[in-house]
């Protein structure tokens, strides 16, 4: 029995060896694999900080005003800021004249065209004539007979009739688009562009005769009540805003300032004057 048992002991006493090895080799492989993964995560963070610290002192040198040092704070605090202004309606009007000075009175052809630059300069001849708004500012050949025969009608006599309403009257009280050249009384004028105002409508009006548009100045020169020019005024002014990209009306309750945004972006914005926050 006791041989046995002394027997028994060595053999646990073996497994037990070979058990601690094992365990021993297993740890020697698994930190082996740990000291491999910090090695490459080592390699891979010293390259990022290679890349940042290139680009960031490629910036170092570089002048930043404080406007843009602010901007910078305001959109790295908040995801939905980005640059606006506020705008009174006077402050507005000013803007869209200024954005129509390189072209004379050519409003109209701003609104149609969205506001596209390119397409009004082919529209009154700056360009090559292939848009839309061209061929709808340019004579064709029934404008400019009528127009030949209107003047010669003019030359031999100084009375007029009026293809509206049918009255003969003096030749200074007829005026003409620049374009098309139909000629009409200043009283059928006056009711047509009354008649589309009370409408709702103010930038779309056109000749009585083709579908050339009228200017601005033409239409209010023919509104002689000056509740007409103010309702005018007011529908082409809300035109203009509205097919402006970077002009939007603020939403809140009799509010009647604008936003002025500097490059068209779905984000949130809070009015100044009435503390409304919309996108």
């Amino acid at each position: 029995c006791s041989l046995e048992s002394r027997i028994r002991v060595v053999c646990r006493m073996s497994g037990a060896a070979l058990m601690m090895e094992e365990e021993e080799e297993m740890s020697k492989g698994s930190s082996s694999e740990e000291e491999c993964c910090e090695g490459e995560e080592e390699e891979e963070e010293s390259d990022e900080g290679d890349f940042e610290d290139y680009y960031v002192d490629s910036l170092e040198g570089l002048p930043r005003s404080r406007e843009e040092e602010e901007e910078e704070d305001r959109s790295n605090s908040n995801p939905e800021y980005f640059p606006f202004e506020v705008l009174s309606p006077s402050e507005a009007e000013s803007f869209l004249c200024d954005s129509a000075t390189l072209f004379y009175k050519a409003k109209f052809l701003l609104h149609k065209s969205a506001w596209n630059a390119a397409e009004v300069y082919r529209a009154i001849g700056l360009l090559a004539p292939s848009s839309s708004l061209a061929d709808s500012t340019r004579p064709t050949a029934i404008s400019t007979a009528h127009a030949a025969s209107s003047s010669s009608a003019s030359s031999s006599s100084s009375l007029s009739s009026c293809e509206v309403c049918n009255d003969s009257k003096c030749s200074s009280l007829f005026s003409r688009l620049p374009h098309c050249h139909h000629s009409f009384c200043d009283s059928c004028w006056e009711l047509h562009f009354v008649t589309q105002v009370s409408q709702g409508l103010s930038t779309g009006l056109s000749c009585m005769d083709c579908q050339t548009l009228a200017t601005e100045e033409f239409i209010r020169s023919h509104l002689k009540r000056p509740k007409d020019r103010d309702k005018f005024l007011r529908h082409a002014f809300q035109d203009y805003v509205r097919s402006h990209p970077l002009l939007r009306f603020c939403p809140g309750l009799n509010c009647k300032y604008l936003i002025k945004a500097k490059i068209p972006l779905a984000k949130r914005i809070i009015c100044s004057h009435c503390k409304t926050s919309f996108w």
